[in-house]
């Protein structure tokens, strides 16, 4: 840990691209940063 606040950029490529992913978890455990990108965890990366 560098102490430095995640890249939303970087997050995102390392997720899997599968759509499905996010909408598969609890909308809590999400990232905000990364909900503000995927919207309803439906757009594609």
């Amino acid at each position: 840990m560098t102490g430095r606040p995640l890249e939303p950029e970087r997050f995102a490529a390392r997720l899997p691209r599968d759509p499905g992913t996010f909408a598969r978890l609890p909308r809590d455990f999400r990232p905000a940063s990364v909900e503000d990108r995927l919207g309803d965890g439906r757009a594609c990366l």
